[in-house]
């Protein structure tokens, strides 16, 4: 199990001194592991803890382009405009939005904590030996979920399609 945390320390450390929002579920910045991160991180810079109600499961709902997800997005949003240097992405959820965002907020730098995540699997895939060399294409992937509802699958592999050009 490999735990994802919300970017604080790539944020503070690519822009030492500055102020971020932190976009996060209700769960997350309730948890006493992020109050930790963030307290250890105050001396260098601000945050803006902001719990986002409602934003992951509407971000599961599709249509991301939809007028609502805007509404909501303008809603949470609107009162850090001008506030902040950056945005910490504390949801696996939200850099599915990161162009909906920056339509808010203009070209603000956007931390996401996937990327760590993913060096720390490569770290262990390295050392397990379970590494595929780059110039071999081998794998596959596998979309399973507890929900049944019509389009499901489809949904979910058009998020994995936009995470992979967000990747690229």
């Amino acid at each position: 199990m490999i735990g994802v945390e919300p970017a604080l320390k790539v944020a503070v450390s690519k822009h030492q001194g500055t102020s971020f929002l932190v976009m996060a579920t209700n769960v997350t910045l309730r948890l006493e592991k992020y109050h930790t991160l963030e307290q250890r991180l105050t001396k260098d810079a601000e945050f803006y803890p902001l719990a986002c109600d409602g934003l992951a499961a509407r971000i599961e709902q599709g249509n991301l382009d939809g007028e609502d997800l805007s509404e909501l997005l303008e809603t949470l949003l609107a009162p850090y405009i001008g506030q902040v240097d950056g945005i910490v992405l504390g949801c696996t959820h939200y850099p599915l939005i990161k162009e909906q965002i920056r339509r808010i907020f203009g070209d603000i730098p956007l931390y996401d904590g996937g990327e760590g995540t993913a060096r720390e699997l490569k770290r262990r895939l390295e050392r397990a030996g379970l590494l595929v060399p780059d110039t071999e294409k081998h794998g596959r992937v596998l979309l399973y979920s507890s929900k049944k509802e019509p389009g499901q699958r489809e949904l979910y592999e058009a998020f994995f399609r936009t995470a992979g050009e967000q990747i690229n």
